[in-house]
């Protein structure tokens, strides 16, 4: 299987799992784009809330399109999170099965190469992927050009569908939680389940120009 064809999963295990984790708590929206690991901060925190606008402020060279479908699947996997842990405490942050590490100190001693304009940040844990930049008008952004396992747009005319339904799926989970329809996070869990199979039955998978199967990304978020 070629590795475009998992591409939006792929590079939200990859770049997401580096950018989601790193610098700690939400700044609210700062844009910060004054060093190469200010801007990747500045991401991350607008992957966090979802903030397609402040996205794509701080990137270059990334789809709109995709950018957007980033920005809906993190929004909403907060929103499920968020209405998990008001429900079911801690155990709620579990809801989406991912496993984000924390980036804090990953970000905080990776190592940064700068060459003119350009510049790459690589966590020395190995901890995700480098991360590459490019300096525009002054301001330090993420380079979306330079990101492993980017889209076509035909990946993202298949995609699109099943991705916009997993994103419901995880806003009528978190509707169903705020209702007391689950008793705990194991039952609100398979509920989440249940609604991203449909999402992926009623939507894909369905064959690459080269006859492989468009695998989705994990349920409820970025990683597993």
């Amino acid at each position: 299987m070629r590795r475009g064809t998992w591409v939006i999963g792929s590079f939200a295990v990859s770049c997401l799992a580096l950018l989601c984790g790193c610098g700690g708590s939400s700044s609210g929206g700062s844009t910060d784009l004054s060093t190469p690991k200010a801007a990747v901060k500045t991401v991350a925190d607008a992957l966090r809330r979802g903030d397609a606008a402040a996205l794509k402020n701080a990137t270059i060279n990334g789809d709109p399109a995709f950018i957007d479908m980033m920005a809906s699947m993190m929004s909403s996997t907060k929103t499920l999170t968020d209405a998990a842990v008001a429900k079911f405490g801690d155990a709620g942050k579990t809801i989406s099965n991912s496993k984000m590490p924390d980036f804090d100190k990953s970000l905080d001693n990776a190592d940064v190469k700068e060459e003119g304009d350009t510049a790459t940040v690589t966590p020395k844990d190995g901890n995700g992927e480098p991360v590459k930049l490019k300096k525009v008008d002054g301001q330090w952004k993420m380079d979306f050009a330079q990101a492993p396992h980017m889209p076509s747009k035909a990946e993202m005319d298949q995609m699109g569908p099943m991705f916009n339904s997993m994103v419901d799926a995880n806003k009528t989970t978190a509707a169903d939680i705020n209702a007391g329809k689950y008793k705990s996070v194991e039952e609100a869990r398979q509920g989440l389940s249940q609604k991203m199979m449909a999402a992926m039955m009623s939507n894909g998978p369905k064959a690459t120009h080269d006859g492989a199967p468009v695998v989705p990304p994990a349920p409820g978020g970025a990683g597993q």
